[in-house]
């Protein structure tokens, strides 16, 4: 009897342990939909922290007037829009607008200024489309006006293009065609672009010139339940009004950004998706740069705060 007594004891104890084990585990994978964040992606961040788009509809056969509610004026000469056969629309042309004017924008839209791995001082980006019956459409020999806080020579125009390593790059337009002046003379500087042929993204900038480094950016990541953390990482200069996105990673390791200019402050930035709860990371460190010098990042899940922390940047 004593023996059934330890015997029936036994298979209950190792029943429980089962029991708990497999509770335990149910816990540790459990998902709770209520709970998860509302990112998918990066690219799904991006897509919901991005500037809003402007929406218009003009007359393509008049001339037209643009106004960005950031101050972006463009002047669109009537029967001067053109798609890639060489036709003209025959009814009302829709235009979709962005306009980018801080470095917050710039990341939270994910559009940095780099051109082939040079740094770009912008003072000023929009991109622009035209559209009609399922056509897209370019704008011939248009006039821009973009507002500057201080408005200086040598800046021109630069077409961007989608990267998926850089988010965007910049190449710049033929000089000839496309020019920019910088207007001091009223109460407000301002820049006026000609663009020869206008669509997708524009930029007025100039190449930022200084001895340059290389600096080693090394995210560290608070995740949560150690989940995969997709990352997303910057330098920011606000002195120069510049932005680079360095690298693309999914969990933390060392990234090298190139042709720094040396002794500039600058801010280190990253933006990460956590895989398993859809939140948003984010953390941000300030620097000085100096050859040899690596800077650690740390990121916490965040969200709100992250458009906080670059508004002054």
């Amino acid at each position: 009897m004593k023996k059934s007594n330890k015997i029936f004891f036994l298979v209950l104890t190792l029943c429980s342990v089962v029991l708990y084990a497999c509770e335990k585990n149910t816990v540790e994978i459990e998902d709770h939909p209520e709970d998860s964040g509302p990112y998918q992606s990066l690219a799904d961040f991006y897509s919901q922290k991005s500037v809003q788009e402007q929406v218009f509809t003009i007359d393509p056969q008049q001339q037209s007037v643009i106004t960005g509610i950031k101050g972006t004026q463009i002047i669109i000469p009537g029967n001067s829009l053109y798609n890639d056969a060489g036709q003209q629309p025959t009814g009302s042309v829709t235009v979709t607008l962005k306009e980018i004017y801080s470095i917050k924008d710039m990341v939270l839209s994910h559009v940095p200024s780099t051109s082939n791995g040079n740094l770009l001082t912008w003072d000023g980006i929009f991109y622009i489309d035209f559209s009609s019956n399922n056509f897209h459409y370019k704008a011939l020999f248009t006039m821009i006006t973009m507002p500057a806080t201080i408005a200086v020579p040598g800046m021109h125009v630069f077409h961007g293009a989608d990267d998926a390593d850089v988010g965007i790059n910049w190449t710049l337009a033929d000089t000839i065609s496309n020019y920019v002046i910088a207007d001091t003379t009223g109460i407000s500087p301002f820049y006026s672009l000609t663009v020869d042929s206008l669509a997708g993204w524009i930029d007025c900038a100039r190449f930022a010139v200084s001895p340059a480094t290389d600096v080693s950016v090394v995210p560290q990541v608070d995740a949560w339940r150690g989940e995969t953390v997709d990352i997303a990482v910057y330098l920011l200069f606000s002195n120069i009004n510049s932005t680079i996105n360095v690298a693309n990673i999914t969990g933390p390791q060392t990234v090298v950004a190139h042709n720094i200019p040396n002794g500039i402050n600058a801010y280190a930035a990253a933006i990460g998706i956590g895989r398993i709860s859809k939140k948003s990371y984010f953390g941000l460190v300030n620097f000085t740069v100096t050859t040899g010098q690596p800077v650690t990042v740390t990121l916490t899940q965040a969200d709100e705060e992250i458009t906080t922390a670059l508004q002054p940047l």
